[in-house]
């Protein structure tokens, strides 16, 4: 008996604690107001807005009554990822899609974003209702939630420069250090057959983790094109041509150049296969198979001032080569911090 009592106490004492904090949040006292503006750095002129944003969607709300909260997180992350987007260009004028898209995904993913909520302790300000206990999972995503819900009620009371500069605040100034490249002496040029030849300092803090996210970050050049054959398939008095990086796409490709034409005739009509040589065997007759000069294809791959070249019999064979040992040369650079080999 003295068990429940005291369990129906606790609750009580709970349920008081919860609803006195909700009504303080709900009417935000003079005192509340300018602590919580000295802590964010700006000063609401409309508090319905500020309410709003910090009254979170798990509140129960009248039927009529429009939900703020989503439609402010839902204007302030747009706005994050605009302001952001406008920062990193700026930043990185010579940078690519790649690497600015991957450089925004860091400031803008929401557990950067929880990071600045909890360095602001948004989550005491805001108004919840969970079911008890709360998991540390669906608080974090309040809390993050609401960071953005603040940001599109400080644009829409004060406009979008004030969000800016809300935002260059608290996530950019506290963004954790990171190089947009390895910093090197001179640019280091590399072939498929050398090492690299530079005494390099690189930066451990790499913009990628995977051979697919690195190939987004490089920049390609093709230095000798990969070879071609060009066929010619004869039906009547008609030639087709067919060029391809193998003899037999080359001849598949006049074979199927002739065949679209002539399908259009009565006999292609009935023969709708899909290799002329198939449809018409006895009406064939391919002429000597001729090759551009080059023998293999040759890619340039970079990253940052590093540069390698590879060959190899097609242009995505020599394409995939160079970006693995590229990948693992600036791996290799960053972890050691310095490599060191006789200056060409």
């Amino acid at each position: 008996m003295n068990h429940l009592k005291n369990y129906l106490l606790w609750l009580c004492i709970v349920t008081l604690a919860y609803s006195s904090s909700c009504l303080a949040m709900q009417e935000f006292t003079e005192e509340a107001f300018t602590t919580f503006t000295k802590k964010i750095g700006y000063q609401f002129k409309d508090r319905t807005l500020l309410s709003n944003a910090l009254t979170h969607s798990s509140v129960p709300r009248k039927e009529t009554e429009i939900d703020g909260f989503q439609r402010l997180e839902w204007l302030g992350d747009s706005t994050l990822n605009q302001v952001i987007t406008d920062y990193l260009f700026d930043l990185y004028p010579e940078g690519n899609e790649g690497l600015l898209t991957q450089k925004r995904k860091e400031l803008i993913r929401n557990s950067y974003v929880l990071k600045v909520s909890e360095k602001l302790n948004l989550i005491k300000d805001v108004m919840y209702q969970i079911d008890q206990p709360a998991s540390q999972k669906g608080l974090n995503k309040i809390s993050y939630t609401a960071c953005e819900a603040l940001i599109g009620a400080i644009n829409r009371d004060g406009g979008s420069d004030c969000a800016k500069d809300f935002i260059l605040t608290h996530f950019i100034s506290n963004a954790p250090k990171q190089s947009n490249n390895i910093k090197t002496k001179k640019n280091i040029q590399i072939t498929s057959d050398q090492q690299p030849t530079i005494h390099t300092t690189a930066n451990t803090d790499l913009p990628f983790k995977t051979l697919k996210e690195f190939r987004k970050l490089c920049e390609y050049k093709i230095i000798t094109p990969a070879p071609s054959y060009t066929s010619m398939v004869r039906v009547g008095e008609k030639t087709y041509t067919g060029k391809a990086p193998s003899i037999q796409r080359a001849k598949r490709v006049a074979a199927k150049t002739a065949y679209e034409d002539l399908k259009k005739t009565t006999v292609g009509k009935k023969n709708a296969i899909l290799t002329l040589e198939k449809a018409f065997p006895k009406k064939v007759s391919y002429s000597p198979i001729t090759c551009s000069q080059s023998k293999e294809a040759e890619i340039e791959a970079s990253y940052n001032g590093i540069t390698m070249t590879e060959k190899g019999a097609s242009s995505k064979q020599a394409k995939t080569e160079v970006s693995k040992k590229l990948f693992e040369c600036v791996k290799s650079l960053s972890e050691k911090g310095s490599v060191r080999s006789n200056e060409t």
